[in-house]
């Protein structure tokens, strides 16, 4: 029953603030850091034993980090290198050397000055990940940036855990240091090499025993076994893992293995944040709250102008650079776990360690309580940012079509467009797709469809069709209404899994909504009319009465047939008949051949140089290479194929024909 206490307490105090929290659209990332202020010594003091808790926190951790890394491939991380070593390098070189310059003033002591910039330097990945995760931020341009700075600073906390003995005065050396960094290089060098050849093999082997719980167990071995391994050879547990998911991130399998471990992500990953919040002390918050709230501006501060400089420096807008920089201006955890080092170390004093714990925890409270102001007062901005659109791309639509959604729907109807020559767009919220297919040629670009500001960036006021293609209902109805709203001329096209969303969508401003289960009962509907031998013609004027009619005889169970088409079409055939070189009915008029006085075909159309002769009179002369649509039953085919190849009857079909004269 160790700590059981504590997680009864935990879940329940969870449970009423996060849902407090979703009530008034927050974060629930600051309600679990909230519950851990509230349950610790600041607040109910009720959690006194949080070895446990913090155990499971750095375990949701380790999840936290694999599932980003499986949304993110080895070329992506190889597009990101110049950010990571350039952006991140100058982050923590300027960071530092700032708050080193600020607290050496302070406290008298360039030593301490220094330490106290290494110790503010990281940002806090699992918030920032988190957060911008959550809100489908992570793969926009300041998202990769953010992204890019954390990855650095997590690989810089190995050499900074290594710097503070040295400080100390301990045994370590420069050439300690030096091979430390080298033996971590080494590490992540191994796990790619394991993740790329080994991990691939041996899922495949489990995927063919067809068991989930296999499949289960061997993604969690894979998760903890690198972070482990990681771990153990001087790297953080969080690194390793977040490697592992890389190197799988292109295989077949991480779809599969990110649901798998998406519970226990976001369960552990909660209990991390509850351990951050239990960190605060009371006695700190009491005595010096204006030095609190110094520390707190100052760093905030700080950071952020130092971020929005190098965003700058890479050339994005001031709003990417204002969200990069409010993104990442908090401390962050790796930042508290060498707060707990130095302290060990004597490096810095328990007045200077309590204050810098709680100015971490603030930042880390504030950070997404900005960003959500950020994105609630800016929308417009935020939509451009977010929005990864080709200016050049955009400038020149003009009547085209806005595609939103590019699953196996959307490319379908990509290649059609494409088939045609029109001139489209694809609108898609995974990022790896739409990089893929813009090395394909496909004009797509990333972005939130239900944001009316990407839909003025794709000029949906000049747009001729508007399709949604994806499979989200609530989500279907909100795009359609924006579209609408934004182009009322235009045709809006909405693609629906249920027959109940047709007529919500239908008062949203669809024109035309395609329901999956009746577009597949409808081309059922076809294929029996043509095993009938009902002509092709007659089975799309059906297709298209059914669909005029908003599927109103599929819906009518009492519904009964008006005419017999198997009876009615019954022997009569639609042929395609080639004239080629040397058939006598070449050069010849129709007059001339008496097709339907002689054989009982009659010549529906004629397809030359593709033109369509649409019921041909009798003086329309035939030539080689012209193609003859014919209706009749088969005599009458066979007939008229003789006439028109040998120019004469042949005997049998002489014979026919005068029976049938002395008949009539």
């Amino acid at each position: 029953m160790h700590g059981m206490a504590e997680i009864v307490w935990i879940a329940l105090a969870s449970t009423a603030v996060v849902a407090f929290c979703h009530w008034l659209k927050l974060p629930s990332l600051l309600g679990f850091l909230v519950v851990g202020v509230l349950l610790g010594p600041v607040g109910l003091g009720v959690v006194h034993d949080s070895h446990a808790i913090e155990f499971a926190a750095e375990i949701g951790v380790v999840f936290l980090l694999f599932t980003i890394g499986l949304e993110i491939s080895i070329s992506d991380l190889v597009r990101m290198a110049r950010q990571v070593l350039v952006g991140g390098a100058l982050q923590m070189g300027i960071t530092a050397l700032g708050v080193a310059l600020l607290f050496g003033v302070m406290f008298g002591s360039s030593k301490v000055g220094w330490i106290l910039g290494l110790l503010v330097v990281p940002s806090s990945t699992a918030l920032v990940l988190r957060l911008m995760g959550d809100s489908g931020e992570l793969m926009t341009p300041y998202g990769r940036l953010s992204l890019a700075i954390l990855l650095m600073q997590d690989f810089a906390v190995v050499g900074f855990m290594l710097l503070l003995p040295m400080f100390a005065k301990s045994d370590a050396t420069q050439m300690q240091l030096v091979w430390s960094l080298g033996k971590a290089g080494l590490v992540t060098a191994g796990i790619f090499v394991l993740g790329r050849f080994a991990f691939p093999w041996v899922l495949r082997k489990i995927v063919a025993l067809r068991s989930r719980e296999v499949f289960l167990l061997v993604t969690l071995s894979m998760v903890f076994g690198t972070a482990f391994l990681a771990g153990k050879l001087g790297l953080s547990l969080a690194l390793g893992a977040f490697v592992a998911g890389i190197v799988v991130s292109e295989s077949e399998f991480s779809h599969q293995m990110f649901a798998e471990v998406l519970p226990f992500r976001d369960i552990l990953n909660g209990l991390f944040f509850v351990s951050v919040g239990l960190l605060l002390q009371a006695d700190v918050v009491r005595a010096k709250p204006w030095m609190l709230l110094g520390w707190v501006v100052g760093l905030l501060l700080w950071k952020f102008v130092v971020v929005v400089g190098i965003a700058k420096l890479f050339r994005l807008s001031w709003q990417a650079a204002v969200f990069t920089g409010v993104a990442l201006s908090q401390v962050g955890e790796f930042g508290l776990v060498m707060v707990k080092e130095a302290t060990a170390l004597k490096l810095i004093t328990q007045e200077q360690r309590g204050m810098l714990i709680a100015a971490s925890l603030v930042t880390m409270i504030l950070t997404p309580l900005f960003l959500m102001w950020l994105r609630a007062s800016w929308p417009k901005h935020r939509a451009e940012v977010q929005a990864d659109v080709d200016t050049e791309m955009a400038q020149e639509l003009d009547k085209h079509v806005i595609l939103v959604g590019y699953g196996i729907n959307g490319r379908n109807v990509a290649r059609a467009l494409q088939y045609l020559g029109v001139k489209f767009v694809v609108v898609e919220m995974n990022q790896q797709t739409v990089q893929r297919e813009r090395e394909n040629g496909i004009p797509i670009c990333y972005g939130d469809a239900t944001s009316h500001i990407l839909l003025e960036l794709l000029h949906v006021e000049r747009a001729r069709v508007f399709i949604t293609a994806i499979a989200d209902a609530a989500v279907t109805r909100t795009i359609v209404a924006q579209a609408r709203h934004a182009n009322p001329k235009m045709q809006v096209i909405a693609r629906t899994r249920y027959i109940a969303e047709i007529g919500p969508l239908r008062e949203l401003g669809a024109d035309i909504v395609v329901p999956e289960e009746f577009e597949t009962s409808i081309e059922l509907f076809g294929r029996i009319l043509l095993a009938y031998d009902i002509p092709e013609f007659q089975v799309d004027m059906e297709k298209r009465k059914l669909r005029n009619e908003e599927y109103k005889v599929l819906l009518d169970e009492t519904v009964k047939p008006v005419v017999s088409w198997a009876d009615f079409f019954s022997g009569l055939q639609i042929e395609r008949v080639l004239l080629e070189d040397g058939w006598k009915g070449a050069e010849k008029t129709l007059g001339e051949l008496h097709l339907r006085v002689n054989t009982g075909a009659t010549v529906l159309a004629i397809l030359r140089d593709e033109q369509v002769h649409s019921a041909p009179e009798g003086g329309f002369r035939l030539s080689v290479c012209d193609t003859l649509i014919l209706a009749g039953d088969a005599q009458a085919m066979q007939k008229a194929k003789e006439l028109l190849r040998d120019g004469v009857l042949g005997q049998s079909s002489k014979s026919l024909l005068v029976e049938k004269t002395k008949e009539a």
